[in-house]
């Protein structure tokens, strides 16, 4: 158990937090927690949101001294500072904090921490004096995703069988957002019944999705912008997620690169797909469509794709315009 669900759990929180990692999902979701923890939702006199740019060691100080107001504290928190990243690092930050009084609760939840910098490791000092609590929130395994499955079921009144788990993990993958928005599906699905079974996933339609970004790739491969807008566009329009659309398509490039760049690929396609991270089932059209593409597009088509995702996490642009410029870059960069 994560020491932040023990805090959760007792009601007993430190009083700095470091919330950090890949996995955007519990990061939200633990600072959905801790706000809800340690502050009312309508108590805007005692609670201070800072995010990206805006965040400033000044705002921190004028806030977190002030006297709780009908409160027992108050609470600050901190998203995409780049406090914890070698470039945004301030010194004066740490004289900041430590100078807040015992009443106001500082919660960071940051994307990029460099564990090298002097921030990070003086939080880690303050952890070892029970003073802050750093939680890193990394991707799950499987084992552990069948559980959360189970448990997300389980809270929605629903039994799900270890296949149909299973296939729900072959189909959407380790990435948990997308993961609760097909399950969400899923559920409103079964309706009334408490099974989840393989065909009720089979019925939603993930097989679909992950057909189409197939197809789509395979457009891309060679060069037809209108066929590969075109079938996107058909996703969106039946309510896919632009941002689970870019992961999926992530993925398979990924595995695509893999294939590409690692040598002495001998073996069965069950062997080959173990070594670069795919299903066996994907090896025909992984095989087929990495002839049409060269290392260095690769590489510009990953590197892009990641410039993306970051941009829709944390600018106002449009999903669906994000994503299809992605599509065009991969399409300039085959």
């Amino acid at each position: 158990m994560l020491l932040l669900e023990k805090e959760l759990e007792l009601n007993k929180f430190s009083r700095l937090h470091l919330i950090c990692g890949d996995e955007y999902y519990m990061m939200r979701t633990y600072k959905k927690r801790l706000i809800n923890a340690l502050s009312a939702p309508e108590d805007e006199m005692n609670r201070l949101e800072l995010s990206g740019k805006e965040t400033d060691e000044v705002a921190i100080a004028d806030f977190g001294n002030l006297a709780p107001f009908m409160s027992e504290n108050r609470l600050i928190v901190v998203e995409d500072s780049g406090y914890f990243s070698t470039a945004g690092e301030k010194a004066e930050l740490k004289k900041v904090i430590e100078n807040l009084p015992e009443t106001t609760y500082l919660v960071f939840v940051e994307k990029n921490v460099s564990k090298n910098v002097s921030m990070y490791k003086w939080f880690q000092k303050k952890q070892k004096n029970n003073l802050a609590l750093i939680t890193e929130c990394d991707k799950l395994d499987d084992r552990r995703l069948a559980q959360f499955i189970a448990g997300y079921m389980a809270k929605n009144g629903k039994k799900i069988t270890k296949s149909a788990t299973q296939l729900l993990l072959e189909r959407i993958g380790n990435d948990m957002t997308m993961l609760v928005s097909e399950m969400d599906k899923i559920i409103g699905y079964v309706g009334t019944s408490d099974a989840v079974k393989d065909s009720d996933i089979e019925a939603v339609g993930s097989g679909v999705v992950v057909s189409k970004v197939f197809e789509m790739i395979d457009a891309v491969s060679k060069g037809d912008r209108d066929r590969a807008l075109t079938l996107y566009r058909d996703l969106v329009i039946n309510k896919e997620k632009p941002l689970g659309i870019l992961t999926l398509m992530g993925r398979q490039f990924v595995s695509i690169y893999r294939f590409k760049t690692m040598t002495g690929l001998s073996g069965t396609d069950y062997d080959i797909a173990a070594r670069i991270g795919t299903k066996y089932f994907k090896m025909g059209f992984i095989r087929s469509v990495s002839k049409r593409f060269d290392v260095k597009s690769l590489e510009n088509i990953l590197n892009y794709r990641a410039e993306i995702d970051e941009l829709i996490k944390t600018s106002d642009l449009d999903e669906q315009i994000a994503v299809e410029m992605f599509l065009i870059k991969a399409l300039t960069n085959r």
